[in-house]
């Protein structure tokens, strides 16, 4: 059955050369109890090893059934013990982690048994080692002699023609070991067993042929002929030559991917090996999550500089330009009715509709210039019935109750952000400035700031919080920056220069209806040089329509006069401009809705809501395609760079991440190792180990989706968990489920090459 030739044993350690055992020979038949006795260091565990498989050897050759072994794969070899070799190790290799049942079981999952089959042998070699009681006891709970039982058990369940034995009865007491002694014997009858042993007294009886080892060589082969003659003839009605063809050659076999474990059992143990060690699961989850939560937040930010680089340009009409915004105006240029204001809402992907669409594009200033004074702050209005904040919220003074107050929000690290420079402010009056592209108009005087907020942020423009009344002032001089106004006085025409206040008409409650208040330097428009009583026309045109209205010149202002008949204080500056009656002014641009802006739920569906209102009978135009961008060259080069960068950070992380594994795993080694031992194929430990990483990789991957979720509805805020939710939509997901899954699937590969390039004899005492 097993012929070795000439077989010698080497080992390599550091450029020296050891010898296990040199230039053995023997023939090993069915039917021999076979006893290997000697010193230790004499080869005995060594040779036992060669012949069972776990070790490979340098010289000679071995046989199988008159097959050569020298050739072997360690595929081949993993056959040979799973079919042919039931081992009992002196160190037990149990897989301390699992139960009694769980490791004997583990043997005949690789034989593809049956589940009520399995249970059936398993649960009756454990009644003859006297362990059934302790099936559900883990092992790493048993005794010594309780360990070697289940090792024992483990090897008699498999039914295989070769058991090997290093030390059976060495941690047994005198009863337990004369049980397996006999047991064995009683094996030998149709099966080769082999038995290295310091006691041979003890087996002496049963055993018979004993070889002795001495420094490497066999000193003694002795065949001892005691056993009964019905032991040793062949079972009645089985010739040898049944039996010989009854295990089949590894090597010639057709294998399915060198797999043994069905795909239920893989997945078994798989699961199980996951969880049934809390250190070292706890351990991985950790580096996945991290690694899970890195990777996505990188992908985010690329998406975000993505984005950014995308929204890069100007245009010289539109500040807002929000990539949710499309403006929109009737084909036909009729107005934009409250019916289609509520049309333009139900619309799909539609999230709101802007109505004054020209306060989107407006900033405002309060400007304070009194003397030894100069304070200005720039940004975007808010209403101040709308803010959330309370009087405790601000960082100084309060909120405002007043029409002509306003609330500050700003930079914490704005460089007045102190509060003597806060009770000065508040005690100045301010002028609230309309800057538009089209000119920059005073909209309001004698504003008072009541107090500051300021936070965190990056952008330095200011948040002011007024109420509907300063919204007015601020949408009448933007309607006049819209438009362009003629005066004709006196058979002359007088054009508003938009960036001054010379023969611009404002709005005033000084006047009456109809009527007009105008510089002094009018009365030289006429003979008689006197305005008061004389007429006027202002017309104002823009893309829309044309409206004209007739006033009468009431009154006049000198500059000894100027402020008490205007109320503004500044006649260098505003001399020359036109006051009418403020329901007069209103009438000029309180006409109906031209212009809107409709902004989208999702800035990626923004071509298909355009079609809609193509549909519709609007002229759509999408913010982003009127920006102007003269620098595309830097944005190719930052796409180049990001995916470089990214790609150079992800490789990194992954052999990080791979070494951090490998040294988790590293514990696993003798798990694998012992599978390895046992017959498992190499295909059967990479799927187990692929299954294990994978399961934890997406455990910590939908760990990860669920915190994400949590940021979603609020219970906690970090930016790079904002930047994901903003950035990242299903599809992002998917992608980094697939990339992180494939990672872990590299890793996976990677340590199982590294664990399967050499015996299972060498990975288990590299451990």
């Amino acid at each position: 059955m097993l012929k070795l030739k000439n077989v010698s044993k080497f080992y390599y350690s550091n450029g020296v050369v050891t010898s296990g055992f040199t230039k053995v020979n023997l023939e090993l038949e069915k039917g021999e109890f076979v006893a290997i006795t000697g010193e230790s260091g004499s080869g005995k565990s060594t040779l036992l090893n060669v012949i069972s498989g776990l070790d490979t050897y340098e010289e000679g050759e071995m046989y199988i059934n008159g097959e050569e072994t020298s050739a072997y794969s360690n595929a081949d070899f993993e056959d040979y013990r799973r079919k042919y070799i039931a081992n009992i190790y002196q160190s037990f290799n149990l897989i301390n982690s699992y139960t009694v049942y769980q490791n004997i079981e583990m043997v005949l999952l690789l034989s593809k048994l049956k589940r009520k089959e399995r249970r059936a042998r398993i649960f009756d070699i454990l009644k003859k080692v006297d362990l059934y009681k302790f099936r559900h006891q883990r092992a790493s709970r048993l005794s010594g002699g309780q360990k070697q039982r289940v090792a024992i058990a483990r090897a008699l369940v498999k039914d295989t023609p070769i058991i090997v034995a290093d030390e059976p009865t060495g941690n047994l007491d005198s009863e337990s070991a004369a049980n397996v002694v006999r047991l064995l014997s009683e094996l030998a009858s149709d099966k080769l067993v082999v038995v290295v042993t310091h006691n041979y007294e003890q087996i002496e009886p049963y055993v018979t042929r004993k070889i002795t080892m001495h420094d490497g060589r066999i000193t003694e082969d002795l065949k001892i002929d005691h056993r009964k003659a019905a032991e040793e003839l062949p079972e009645e009605g089985i010739e040898e030559e049944t039996k010989e063809a009854a295990v089949s050659r590894p090597a010639a076999e057709v294998r399915e991917g060198r797999k043994h474990l069905n795909i239920i059992s893989r997945l078994r143990l798989g699961t199980r090996n996951t969880f049934n060690l809390v250190p070292k699961f706890l351990l991985l989850l950790f580096i996945f999550f991290f690694v899970s939560a890195a990777v996505t937040s990188l992908y985010a930010n690329i998406r975000e500089s993505k984005h950014n680089m995308s929204l890069q340009g100007y245009n010289y009409y539109f500040n807002n330009t929000d990539e949710h915004r499309i403006i929109i105006k009737k084909a036909d240029k009729s107005p934009i009715t409250e019916e289609d204001f509520e049309a333009l809402a139900s619309l799909a992907n539609v999230k709101s509709v802007f109505r004054d669409d020209v306060l989107l594009d407006t900033q405002v200033s309060l400007q304070c210039n009194e003397q030894d004074k100069w304070y200005y702050f720039g940004g975007s209005m808010v209403d101040v019935t709308t803010m959330d904040y309370t009087n405790n919220d601000l960082t100084y003074g309060r909120m405002p109750v007043e029409p002509n107050e306003v609330v500050i929000i700003g930079p914490k690290d704005y460089y007045q952000n102190t509060q003597e420079a806060a009770n000065d402010i508040m005690n100045s009056d301010f002028q609230l400035w309309v800057n538009s592209n089209y000119s920059s108009d005073a909209v309001g005087d004698k504003i008072k700031i009541t107090g500051f907020l300021y936070r965190e942020s990056d952008n330095w423009d200011f948040t002011i919080g007024a109420y509907q009344e300063l919204f007015d002032s601020v949408k009448r001089g933007i309607n006049s920056g819209y438009s362009s106004t003629t005066v004709k006085v006196a058979g002359q025409e007088l054009k508003s220069d938009p960036w001054a206040m010379q023969n611009k008409v404002v709005p005033s409650n000084r006047v009456g209806r109809g009527k007009a208040i105008v510089s002094s330097d009018w009365n030289y428009f006429w003979e008689w040089q006197w305005a008061p009583g004389q007429s006027f026309t202002v017309t104002v045109e823009n893309l829309y329509y044309t409206d004209s209205k007739k006033f009468t010149i009431d009154d006049i202002y000198y500059q000894w006069n100027f402020t008490e008949k205007t109320g503004y204080s500044d006649y260098a500056w505003n001399n020359g401009v036109i006051l009418v009656n403020a329901q007069d002014y209103d009438e000029f641009f309180d006409k109906d809705c031209y212009q809107s802006s409709v902004f989208v739920e999702d800035a990626e569906k923004v071509r298909d809501t355009i079609e809609v209102l193509k549909e519709e009978g609007y002229e759509p135009m999408y913010i982003q395609d009127a920006l102007l961008n003269m620098d595309r060259t830097w944005m190719v080069m930052n796409d180049i760079f990001n995916t470089l960068w990214s790609s150079f950070l992800v490789v990194v992380l992954f052999f990080i991440s791979y070494f951090i594994v490998k040294l988790i795993m590293k514990s696993r080694n003798v798990y694998y190792a012992t599978v390895r031992m046992l017959g498992g194929a190499a295909g059967d430990c990479r799927s187990l180990i692929r299954i294990e990483l994978m399961l934890v990789l997406n455990l910590a991957f939908f760990i990860m989706i669920g915190a994400i979720y949590a940021a979603h509805l609020g219970y906690y805020q970090f930016d790079f968990v904002n930047v994901i939710l903003e950035y990242l939509k299903t599809k992002d997901y998917v992608i980094l489920y697939v990339v992180l899954n494939l990672m872990a699937l590299i890793i996976s590969s990677r340590y199982a090459r590294q664990l399967f390039k050499t015996s299972a004899m060498n990975v288990y005492k590299e451990v």
